[in-house]
């Protein structure tokens, strides 16, 4: 059993193991032992050697090419006694403690450990596979005592540095998903600075979270002997630094962005070895003062100074811009199609909203009747309200130059916009302002493909399936599923969501040149290449007939990217209007409610009932059913009488249905076999799991005698 631990230091991450039963044969010392490389210290005597550690790591998560892995030593302080270092919290757990090694008084050691060193951009990868390994390690080390598994040759648990580690990798890729992360540049003790990507930590709701990480550094993580001096404020910094700066370099090595400067001396032009710097796939210094020009350190300085207004914000970090996108309200509009005017103006409205809870949203007006330099709401504090609007507004408006109109007022509150101003802010601004980390609120129908030119399947049947021999009675679960194979005509009709388009319609669309147009009540984006896209669709799909079942695959399965645009859903007409129908008492519709099972010994509640005839519902449409009640509500009695109801059905009609198998976690195992007891007794139920389970012919005995099977995974 070997327990491996991680440290960072040197601008890597170093994986350590030590190891139950490596200890040496003589723990007082008198055999010599080789000094590590890091610092002359002693080697730890439990330690795991680099090149086995390498190969145990490489065939347990597979260390590819991208982390950089190398063999490498640490120098670390560790707990320690005469006999030596004491075992880790997680290797003696699972060995036990020596009784003697308890009593004895600790102090602080000094040990080398060969380690695996591997890129800090790679951290989160190999610490998750890590973290993975450990779990399944622990739950087959149990296993085996239970004598549920066989022994393996090695157990490699992780201690609680490499879940540290791992955690506070995820933190540092959340930040760059937030865009939270940016450009700087780092003097040196010794040579010119460098340009480097650091995590931006400064707004309160990361500096929190960044406290947490602090304050929950395990011990293991600051014994390495190094220039961070063992403190946890300093070594999460480095590590953060060192996983965001190699995540940017990644990405912009891909994009080959570097070749932007080729034609640029980094030598003689500050800025530009900065950028150089940022660029390249590994940090390099800024190139040094020259006479007449800055240098290095004046580059460090402006990088500094320009940080710094970031920083200025101080307190009012905690609050961000959102501008608010208000449709206009088209008052006397009738149905139809409605190309906009120039008098048409849509609303761009001001706010303050907080970055740890976006339902506190501060509107502007409310801002400028604020008498004070502060306010209070639901306890969060907004400093300087009015200077804050004024500073976002005008870092928005470098993205959005339209805001710089608002600012000429003195109490800015919201900009008219035309329409084709209102696409442009939809489509090419907001992106853009979001990535700047400032809030945009669209109306709800943007980016949903309802308010976007798609089609609609139109199927055309008779008052019943063709079925010979069957009388027009109710419709019968075979009839359901025989009407699934049934042809049916079909055509397809243009239309904005559930709003078809005729021919007239289209051509009108067709000829306008606004992007936003408004059809029947609502505001709909349309496209160039919608249009041409729809044309396409209709030429290469004329009508015809097809099977229901092939109907319903396409209409609610189809992928726009292959069919171009948008599919919205069904209009049937005739039998297969009656077997869609899914409002129950229209007209005798397929779903209707119906009455729980005679076999069923219990009460249904009203939303259990209704579930059951959907579960139904569904079933006779040869449909796979997701119940995804909230726990306790129910699904297992729900099913335990669709499975009655379908088998009292068909030992009316004659027929057999054949055992339905289950398949639950474990822990629940028991719990379907009491309440398949209680509420369906007739139901016969065997349970497939354990060591006395049946198998070959035995199994299939039992099963065809059954009419559940549950097992588990």
């Amino acid at each position: 059993m070997i327990v491996v631990h991680g440290v960072f230091t040197g601008g890597r991450v170093h994986l350590w193991a030590e190891g139950a039963g490596r200890e040496r044969p003589d723990p007082a010392g008198t055999e010599p032992i080789a000094p590590a490389e890091a610092g002359g210290a002693p080697t730890h005597p439990a330690s795991v050697g680099a090149d086995e550690l390498g190969a145990i790591l490489t065939s347990l998560i597979g260390l590819d090419g991208a982390a950089d892995a190398r063999i490498d030593g640490v120098s670390l302080l560790l707990p320690s006694s005469e006999r030596g270092p004491l075992a880790s919290p997680k290797l003696a757990h699972w060995v036990g403690h020596d009784a003697h090694e308890a009593d004895e008084r600790a102090s602080i050691g000094r040990w080398a450990a060969p380690t695996i060193s591997i890129d800090a951009s790679a951290a989160h990868r190999v610490l998750g596979r890590l973290e993975e390994l450990g779990e399944e390690t622990e739950s087959h080390v149990l296993d085996e005592v239970a004598g549920h598994e066989r022994a393996r040759r090695t157990h490699c648990l992780v201690g609680d540095s490499i879940r540290y580690l791992a955690a506070a990798a995820r933190f540092a890729l959340s930040l760059m998903a937030e865009q939270r992360f940016v450009p700087s540049a780092a003097p040196m003790r010794i040579g010119p600075p460098e340009a480097s990507w650091s995590p931006w930590l400064s707004d309160e709701s990361v500096a929190e979270r960044t406290s947490l990480l602090v304050g929950g550094m395990p011990p293991i993580v600051r014994a390495v002997e190094d220039d961070l001096e063992h403190d946890p404020a300093t070594i999460l910094h480095a590590f953060l630094r060192a996983v965001v700066d190699g995540w940017c370099r990644r990405v912009l090595l891909r994009e080959s962005m570097v070749e932007a400067l080729e034609d640029w001396d980094g030598q003689s032009d500050p800025p530009v070895g900065w950028l150089s710097g940022l660029l390249a796939d590994q940090r390099r210094g800024i190139a040094p003062e020259t006479p007449g020009g800055p240098g290095g350190a004046g580059m460090v300085r402006s990088v500094r100074q320009w940080i710094g207004r970031l920083e200025d914000r101080g307190a009012g970090g905690e609050w961000r811009l959102l501008l608010r996108l208000n449709e206009p309200f088209m008052a006397g509009a009738s149905g139809g199609i409605l190309e906009p005017g120039d008098d048409i103006r849509w609303t761009l409205t001001f706010h303050l909203v907080c970055v740890g809870n976006d339902r506190l949203v501060v509107d502007a007006e409310d801002i400028w009747s604020l008498r004070g330099d502060s306010a209070s709401i639901e306890g969060r504090r907004l400093e300087s309200p009015q200077d804050l609007l004024l500073a976002e507004l005008g870092r928005a408006s470098r993205v959005f130059s339209r805001l710089e109109e608002a600012l000429e007022e003195s109490t800015p509150t919201e900009l008219e916009l035309a329409t084709p101003l209102a696409y442009e802010f939809l489509r090419e601004i907001q992106p853009l302002l979001v990535e700047q980390g400032i809030s945009v609120v669209a109306p709800a129908w943007w980016d949903s493909a309802s308010a976007r030119l798609g089609a609609r399947l139109q199927l055309m049947s008779g008052a019943r399936p063709p079925e010979a021999g069957e009388s027009p009675a109710a419709t019968t679960d075979a009839e359901a599923r025989l009407g699934l194979r049934a042809l049916v005509s079909y055509q397809w009709q243009l239309a904005v969501g559930e709003t078809p388009l005729s021919m007239d319609d289209f051509e009108r669309l067709a000829e306008m040149r606004a992007p936003l147009v408004f059809i029947d009540g609502r505001w709909v984006e349309i496209r160039r290449e919608d249009i041409d896209h729809a044309v396409k669709f209709i030429r290469e799909n004329p009508g015809g007939e097809m099977r229901v079942g092939d109907a319903l695959r396409m209409a609610y399965t189809s992928d726009a990217r292959s069919t171009g645009i948008p599919i919205f859903g069904i209009d049937a007409e005739g039998w297969v209007a009656d077997l869609l129908r899914t409002e129950e008492g229209e007209g005798g519709g397929a779903f209707s409610m119906i009455e729980p099972p005679p076999g069923f010994k219990g009460d249904l509640r009203p939303y259990q009932l209704k579930g059951l005839s959907w579960l139904t519902f569904l079933d006779r449409l040869g449909l796979g059913p997701c119940l995804a009640d909230d726990m306790g509500l129910g699904k297992t009695i729900q099913l335990l009488a669709l499975l009655l109801h379908e088998r009292e059905d068909a030992q009316a009609a004659g027929a057999r249905v054949d055992p339905t198998l289950i398949v639950v976690p474990m822990s629940i195992v028991g719990n379907w076999l009491r309440e398949s007891n209680k509420f369906a007794p007739a139901l016969r139920v065997l349970i497939h799991h354990g060591v006395e389970r049946k198998t070959s012919d035995a199994f299939f005995e039992a099963v065809e005698k059954s009419d559940v099977v549950i097992t588990t995974y």
